[in-house]
């Protein structure tokens, strides 16, 4: 992961669901590392892929599957959506969207989030080593509670934080902010503190 952050310097994803992307392509020619994101035998892979047991044969097109759902997931999209995203059936009277709640219970919270906080430490130790600055540090720095919460912006997450007294679900949080800040922007070189305050000052 440190060489490939080295070689993509300067050329950084400037968007959650672009890192993301980048870790799905990382893993993918990476499947040794899988076993450390997912777990030996990459268990939660074999929920979101359909499959009996996740092996080099299968183990592109189920990372391909989960890319759906992990964009689905981002845009606020409902556990239906996500579920449909990924091939899931929704059909019958009792639609417990296995695929999507494996991928908002476990792999976006636990497995990539965590997965990502390498990304944010490995990212910026570059950046100190080659005294650069770095594009969109926002949305570096929020990239593993946004992958966690299936938010796609930390304009977003800050909005979610400052809010969640009003027990807004995520798909609402998409919804309202939408509504209320959709046209914000922030500086490239903001870091997430200043979002946070930004939205803030929006937000009275």
């Amino acid at each position: 992961m440190h060489s490939a952050i080295v070689e993509q310097a300067g050329k950084h994803p400037s968007s959650v669901s672009g890192w993301v992307n980048c870790l799905i392509d990382w893993l993918i020619h990476n499947e040794a590392a899988s076993q450390f994101c997912f777990g030996v035998g990459m268990p939660p892979l074999q929920t979101i892929g359909g499959v009996k047991m996740v092996s080099s044969n299968n183990y592109a097109t189920v990372m391909e599957t989960l890319r759906k759902g992990m964009s689905a997931w981002l845009t606020g999209e409902t556990l239906s959506k996500v579920e449909e995203a990924m091939g899931g059936t929704l059909d019958g009277e009792k639609i417990y969207c296995r695929k999507a709640r494996q991928l908002a219970t476990n792999i976006a919270p636990r497995c990539l989030s965590y997965f990502s906080t390498f990304i944010v430490q490995i990212t910026k130790k570059v950046a100190e080593q080659n005294v650069t600055q770095i594009a969109n540090l926002a949305v570096l720095e929020s990239l593993p509670a946004a992958i966690a919460r299936g938010i796609d912006s930390p304009q977003k997450l800050a909005f979610m934080a400052l809010t969640k007294t009003q027990y807004r679900s995520r798909v609402e949080t998409h919804l309202d902010f939408n509504r209320r800040l959709n046209t914000l922007e922030i500086p490239e070189d903001s870091g997430y503190s200043f979002v946070k305050q930004l939205v803030a000052s929006k937000l009275t």
